[in-house]
Formats: structure tokens, C-alpha cells, sequence
């Protein structure tokens, strides 16, 4: 099986046992840069560097690294090398593995690229904080519409406290938590993450992929009217529309038909 139909299997098999929603949502603002994806079918992953939150992609590593772990990692770095038996001969310091661990993480977290999804479409907070207090939209995505795009999805943890990780014991799943784990303070995102490797900027998707335009209950109508003539032709005539309205006595949004 190729990379792609495993990677399909995992999907589908995450989404009937319930580990991913079927349907992602994508918040956005009223400029031009959300325009245009209806032109170019391309969605910006972001360097984790850029991110609001000072800890996102940027946990503690352990302070003291075993003997043991760093001759792990020296394997792990050398594994593969047609001279791994002649390099393993020279003494190198745990020190000197740990410099070398801390610039990879660095050049890893640097070039890659993440995307942030979230479970809901409804959040309040979500709408103030990413769609311009409600003026703005959000983009419902079908996963299994693109499986390129939306290759292993990871759900975001959110916790008040964290165990520190440790790339000696494994690069891969060290990388992993540092993707996924964030304050309790961000649970209300309900956020899922798509992580690709060297690839920060413009990705492509399916036009298939895009669902629906949910407009917020601030949108203005020569927004709503631009995004629907965009969507009116070429690839994404199959585009739903909705909006969301604010519901009497209660803190909540409801969302019709557009």
C-alpha cells in the first residue's frame, strides 16, 4: 500500500471511531488575503513563529538527559549513514548532543507549516477573536474530499500542566507534542492541526473539499455578495452558504440557510 492510500486508511479509520470530525472549520476575516482564497483554492500554513501564543510549539525540554538517552539519540542521528559504525567511534558529550538536539528542533519547528482547524462553527469567542468580531466567515471543510490537504490530522490538548518532553527518547513524537499540546486557556478553539514538513505559505486544496461559507451575524451584505459571486463560477458552484444569528435569551448563535 502507497503512502497516500495508507494515509486515506488512517483517516477514514480516525473519522469512524470518532477521533476527527468529519467536517473542519476554518475562521477568517473580511480582507483581501480571504478573498482570495475563493480565486487561488489556497489556504497559508503558517510558521509556528508566528503564532499569538508564546508557548504554542515551544515546550520545556527535560533538563538533565541521561547517559543511555543521549547514546539513543546519537543512534537515531546517525542512523542510515553508510560510516554510522566509523562516526560512532569518535566520543562526543552529551553536551554536544544536546546543542546539536536543540538546533535541529529549531530548524524543524522553522520550516514547517501549520495549519489550525477548529471542531466548531458556532464559537462564540472563536468569532470575535478570528473573524473580526463577526464580521467575517468561516469555511467548513470535508476531510475525506481531500486527503492530500489533509494529511494526519492532530487534535490539539489542552492542559494547565505538562510533562517536559524529550527528543533523545524519540525526535518524532517529541515534535508531536509540541504541535499538539497547549494551555487549558485555548480549549474553547476545539482545535484540530494540520502539520506540513518544509512547507510553511500557500498550500492548495480541492475545490471539493470547501462545503460551506458560514457568514457571521455581522457580515455586511457587499461582503457576502463578493464571496458568493466568487464561489457563483468555475469550481466552486457546488459551495453551500449560511448565516448565523444571535439567539434570543440565550448566549448562542443559530445558523439558517443563506
Amino acid at each position: 500500500m502507497n503512502s497516500h492510500a495508507s494515509n486515506k486508511s488512517l483517516v477514514r479509520q480516525a473519522i469512524a471511531q470518532g477521533k476527527f470530525p468529519k467536517s473542519l472549520y476554518k475562521y477568517r476575516g473580511t480582507g483581501e488575503n480571504t478573498l482570495a482564497i475563493f480565486e487561488s483554492m489556497k489556504l497559508w500554513f503558517p510558521k509556528p513563529s508566528s503564532f499569538n501564543d508564546p508557548f504554542d510549539c515551544n515546550l520545556s525540554e527535560v533538563s538533565v538527559h541521561t547517559p543511555e538517552e543521549a547514546v539513543r539519540f546519537r543512534n537515531h542521528i546517525l542512523e542510515g549513514r553508510p560510516n554510522r559504525d566509523h562516526l560512532s567511534s569518535f566520543p562526543v558529550s552529551t553536551a554536544e548532543l544536546e546543542a546539536i538536539m536543540t538546533a535541529a528542533r529549531a530548524r524543524v519547528i522553522d520550516h514547517m507549516g501549520v495549519f489550525c482547524l477548529s471542531r466548531t462553527f458556532d464559537n462564540i469567542l472563536m468569532w470575535s477573536h478570528y473573524a473580526e468580531e463577526h464580521k467575517g466567515l468561516v469555511l467548513e471543510f470535508d476531510i475525506e474530499e481531500d486527503y492530500d490537504f489533509f494529511t494526519t490530522p492532530i487534535n490539539v490538548v489542552y492542559t494547565v500542566e505538562y510533562e517536559p518532553i524529550n527528543h533523545f527518547l524519540d525526535p518524532h513524537d517529541a515534535v508531536t507534542r509540541l504541535i499538539s499540546t497547549k494551555s487549558k486557556a485555548w480549549e474553547y478553539e476545539g482545535e484540530v492541526r494540520l502539520m506540513k514538513p518544509h512547507t510553511a505559505g500557500l498550500v492548495s486544496f480541492k475545490p471539493s473539499a470547501l462545503k460551506r461559507v458560514i457568514f457571521g451575524c455581522r457580515s455586511d451584505q457587499v461582503f457576502v455578495d463578493k464571496v458568493v459571486a466568487l464561489c457563483s463560477k468555475g469550481p466552486l458552484r457546488h459551495v453551500e452558504f449560511g448565516r448565523l444569528s444571535t439567539v434570543s435569551e440565550k448566549f448562542a448563535l443559530q445558523l439558517a440557510q443563506l
